[in-house]
């Protein structure tokens, strides 16, 4: 597939490890967002699934790609969604917090979808000014996918290289 051309810089970015026993194929025909990348994954002996990097602007940037992402056509593969999200709700935030409007789309996608959040219960993934700590850093996954990946624990890391107020999902 062609890869397009890009006018504003993309908000997202996935990194692979170059010496994996995956194979990973970047998906351009999903959606032409720059705030969305959709890549194929197939483990070894294993069916593909579909990674979606995500960043959602904060419901005062323009063009952010939750309307997007709520409306969009996937292949019929396990999923594995992943990103900022800006969003609070009581089924991953950590109170006190203040309910995000209009999200209801992005809830009916996930269940959609069947997916199911991954993050640990009261997990910081983004430490703000003064100390206060947030979970917009989300992870989700179709319910097959989460019972392949339930051997791994899912974690966070602070790493001071980085020099983000976000955490590394790993």
């Amino acid at each position: 597939s062609q890869t397009p051309s890009i006018q504003l810089p993309p908000r997202v970015i996935t990194y692979t490890w170059r010496n994996s026993p995956f194979s990973f194929s970047p998906i351009y025909n999903i959606a032409n967002h720059t705030d969305l990348s959709f890549i194929q994954v197939t483990p070894p002996n294993s069916p593909p699934f579909l990674v979606i990097n995500v960043y959602i602007g904060t419901p005062s940037e323009p063009n952010h790609a939750l309307p997007t992402l709520s409306n969009i056509q996937l292949p019929n593969l396990p999923i594995f969604l992943g990103g900022d999200f800006n969003r609070y709700h009581a089924n991953w935030s950590i109170p006190p917090f203040t309910p995000s409007t209009n999200i209801q789309p992005f809830l009916d996608f996930l269940a959609l979808h069947q997916l199911t959040l991954l993050n640990t219960p009261n997990t910081v993934t983004r430490k703000g000014p003064n100390g206060y700590g947030s979970a917009i850093d989300l992870s989700f996954a179709s319910q097959s996918l989460s019972l392949a990946m339930s051997p791994i624990a899912w974690n966070i890391s602070f790493h001071p290289i980085l020099s983000s107020d976000h955490g590394n999902i790993i």
